[in-house]
């Protein structure tokens, strides 16, 4: 089936983003009223930080259930900073709800991005339209105020609208415009990097002056992180946006581990500096950077002395990525149904888009690269769901009109046969 580009009227289009939008954010308040939550939510590392920012201006103590232990670099700035501006609106006791809403907006604008990113993409928007369909009918994406997961992928899929416009841009200003909000996107969240990386490389490598292009893009996203990383240089000793890895590779690989976070819980708090006042303990006395580093050290001693044991929880881990444990309930149901039917829409795209094919195929092996060795959690693929939504929708809309060819071809037959017989 080829698809040929959908034009909408200005005013029709405009209602149908309204509608979408407002059915979207309804959905969404529903079930999170009606549909008991996966993992309940509660306060984490970045409304603490958020806390501290609001309170004394610093970007501090992400750990307050144990104690405070100074400055960090535990999670990246940009939704920590978001979150502290609610604090200081609606005060310490009354920032969730407007946050809340403002959550529930964002899931609403992801529904709407999808026939216009469909449209850039894919040449047509009825993709999109089946899977913003879907974020609507379905619990396709949680509900989860207090992570950046929802923000990361509405703002992924807003820079992929500004990336493609480097395929006939000048040097000047696309490109700064994109370094700029990868740039920013990696200060939202780092892995972030696996989605604009690529994108920016496919498309500025299709511009006759790709060369001035993508040095521009590197140059701007490389002055939007340097003043975070020299402050993470000057107080944590170390220069990276966020100084984590040690520490959750070795949360999620110990005696007790299992796959997810929802089978993890107690051993998580055993492990980690947010529940165990030993180990936030050791972050105080050691410092971060340094404690990440030797957690670093023992995950990776246990992972070579627990081989097999490694191996199963990787394995599963993958799995759980692509299609997340039952424990999550009807969000993985719906998550296993984008998945299946993604891939074959996939597929189907291989040849009849080689753009996005190249730009799934790359950003499906890099960004999972991580969270294969790290407890599994059903918000870890909200940042590039949108791309499997959109491979999802082309799969819906090939059986569409596969069977709209049918009966068209069969009404034509049956309209030629009675012409014949009113002939005769």
């Amino acid at each position: 089936m080829t698809f040929q580009s959908s034009q909408a009227q200005p005013g029709s289009d405009l209602d149908q983003t309204a509608f979408l939008f407002a059915a979207a954010v309804l959905a969404t308040a529903l079930r999170v009223i009606y549909i008991p939550q996966p993992v309940p939510i509660t306060r984490a590392e970045m409304d603490a930080v958020a806390l501290a920012i609001a309170r004394h201006g610093a970007f501090a103590n992400p750990f307050p259930v144990t104690m405070e232990t100074g400055p960090t670099a535990f999670v990246p700035p940009l939704y920590p900073l978001f979150i502290s501006i609610f604090m200081r609106l609606f005060g310490e006791a009354h920032y969730f709800t407007p946050l809340a809403v403002a959550t529930g907006l964002v899931y609403g604008l992801h529904a709407v991005l999808l026939p216009r990113l469909s449209q850039a993409l894919l040449g047509d928007q009825r993709p999109g339209l089946w899977a913003g369909v879907t974020c609507v009918a379905a619990p396709v994406l949680q509900w989860i105020p207090h992570w950046d997961a929802l923000y990361t992928a509405a703002g992924l899929m807003l820079f992929t609208l500004l990336a493609l416009r480097l395929r006939t841009a000048g040097v000047w200003p696309v490109p700064c415009l994109c370094g700029l909000a990868a740039g920013l996107l990696a200060l939202l969240n780092p892995s972030s990097l696996f989605v604009t990386a690529p994108l920016l490389l496919l498309a500025g490598w299709r511009n006759r002056r790709r060369a001035p292009v993508l040095a521009m893009c590197l140059g701007a996203m490389l002055l939007t992180v340097a003043p975070w990383s020299i402050r993470n240089r000057l107080l944590v000793h170390t220069l990276s946006v966020k100084d984590n890895f040690g520490t959750a590779l070795y949360v999620s690989n110990n005696d007790c581990a299992r796959p997810s976070l929802i089978g993890s819980l107690d051993c998580h708090g055993i492990y980690h500096p947010f529940g165990s006042m030993a180990e936030s303990r050791a972050v105080r006395d050691m410092g971060e950077a340094a404690y990440d580093r030797s957690r670093l050290a023992m995950a990776l001693d246990w992972i070579g002395h627990h081989r097999p044991a490694f191996a199963r929880l990787t394995l599963w881990r993958v799995v759980q990525f692509w299609c997340p444990s039952t424990e999550y309930g009807s969000y993985a149901v719906a998550c296993w149904i984008v998945t299946l039917a993604g891939a074959w829409g996939l597929l189907l795209l291989r040849r009849r888009n080689p753009f996005f094919f190249r730009l799934c195929l790359a950003v499906f092996a890099g960004y999972p690269l991580f969270y294969y060795v790290v407890i599994s959690d059903v918000r870890y693929r909200y940042p590039i769901l949108w791309l499997s939504l959109l491979a999802y929708g082309y799969a819906l809309e090939a059986i569409r009109g596969r069977y709209a060819n049918h009966w068209l071809r069969k009404d034509s037959a049956g309209s030629t046969a009675a012409a014949r017989r009113a002939g005769t």
